[in-house]
């Protein structure tokens, strides 16, 4: 669940940094391991929270679009 706290983390604060109308950037540096390692923990944290498959279907989902954000540049949902 920590990782996907990170991201929410991360998209919020994005979306402030143009929050009053001027221009922002954002560039997130990753490594195709660091999505495997992310995908690695919240897979452990799900087990052993117990959360629902649907719990981590969405938190799986979100680091799905963050990496296809990335890679693909298309912009943030916010």
């Amino acid at each position: 669940m920590e990782a996907a706290k990170r991201q929410r983390i991360s998209e919020q604060e994005t979306g402030r940094a143009g929050r009053d109308g001027g221009s922002a950037r954002c560039i997130m540096y990753y490594s195709y391991a660091d999505a495997q390692k992310t995908r690695h923990m919240l897979r452990q944290s799900a087990e052993q929270t117990r959360s629902s498959p649907a719990q981590l279907q969405c938190n799986l989902d979100s680091l799905h679009a963050m990496v296809r954000r990335s890679h693909h540049g298309l912009p943030s949902i916010m």
